[in-house]
């Protein structure tokens, strides 16, 4: 496309956004459609089994506007990334190119839509620096305001297991890391996005002036993360990256916790799944641990019930806490509860 010398004023208007956005389908607003043009259109076409056309010569595939939400989620399960351009100003008599911007990005890891978001998971995007010194991670969850740093020294990765047992949607890293096969390798395996960024988006020296910023305080201390580094500079850029996609909505991220390995036992991801914690064998959730003992009301509620299932505690009085905070509605499911939670202390 970039080649090409023969395109419409519109197309070279598509063109220019999609230069801007070159790792995101592009969804360009043309009356009542969005349409998506050359690899984006093939793209869509095969994800969401609609018709592939073409316009100038040009792959197309375009949905309605008012259904646009239920093919967006579909994208974003995918695992894509979605820019999402509106014609800035009404179509007129007169023949002349509508003005057109993107006017808000979707990506796995920063949904905050019901519309998008599955159920009772957290949605996490985590980022990821991995240095010379230690490994740094940080967890966000912008829909419901959880917001985790921590990091591994050395070599280590415990941290980081403990991280991806989250699930996140989408893995944040710097541009370096595409060096690292072996890396990639794990945390493609997890299924979830992968998005690369300017190393400095992760500089720990103005990490924790950053952070302070936006909490509005005057050191981490209170939060115990003033000690670390990499896991600052982590959290600092999933902080720069939900500011770029999400605006300055982000007032709900009001504290930073420290995610460590030391309280919670590191399952891997066969061990997740062979034990069915979150899904079961035929991929219901309904039929997992979680479901069966999930008597939450609320969608945040749902969202930690769910993160107790993913992250077993060593110590019996942790465990013993999460049991006497819920109040059951069934004493069956309760008095189960019970002997689980003990069993897995015992």
């Amino acid at each position: 496309m970039a080649d090409r010398d023969d395109l419409t004023p519109m197309m070279r208007q598509y063109r220019d956004l999609k230069r801007r956005y070159p790792d995101h389908v592009l969804l360009f607003r043309l009356g009542d459609f969005y349409e998506t043009f050359f690899e984006d259109a093939e793209l869509a076409a095969r994800l969401l089994q609609i018709t592939l056309t073409a316009r100038q010569g040009a792959p197309m595939a375009g949905i309605p506007h008012h259904a646009a939400d239920g093919y967006i989620a579909r994208l974003v399960r995918a695992g894509q990334k979605i820019a999402v351009c509106e014609q800035l100003e009404a179509p007129g008599r007169e023949k002349k190119l509508l003005r057109r911007d993107v006017v808000r990005i979707i990506t796995p890891g920063t949904l905050t839509d019901t519309a998008y978001l599955e159920g009772a998971a957290n949605n996490f995007l985590l980022a990821v620096i991995a240095g010379r010194d230690a490994t740094g991670v940080a967890l966000v969850d912008v829909s419901t305001g959880e917001f985790w740093a921590g990091e591994d020294a050395g070599k280590g990765t415990e941290v980081l297991a403990t991280a991806l047992l989250r699930r996140p949607a989408e893995i944040l890293l710097p541009d370096p890391a595409r060096a690292d096969p072996a890396f990639l390798a794990r945390l493609q395996a997890t299924g979830a996005a992968l998005t690369f960024c300017d190393p400095q988006t992760f500089a720990p020296r103005r990490a924790a002036a950053d952070l302070c910023a936006h909490f509005r305080v005057e050191s981490l201390a209170p939060f115990g993360v003033a000690d670390l580094t990499a896991g600052l500079g982590a959290a600092a850029a999933a902080l720069a990256y939900l500011r770029a996609t999400q605006g300055d909505a982000l007032g709900h991220l009001t504290r930073l916790q420290r995610l460590t390995s030391a309280d919670a036992m590191v399952l891997d991801e066969t061990a997740v799944m062979t034990l069915e914690l979150l899904t079961s064998s035929g991929g219901s959730l309904r039929e997992s641990l979680f479901g069966v003992l999930d008597e939450t009301v609320t969608p945040m509620g749902r969202a930690t019930s769910s993160a107790y299932a993913g992250a077993w505690r060593r110590s019996r009085t942790s465990v013993g806490s999460r049991r006497r905070s819920p109040r059951p509605r069934s004493r069956r499911r309760s008095a189960s509860w019970r002997r689980l939670t003990t069993s897995m202390t015992s």
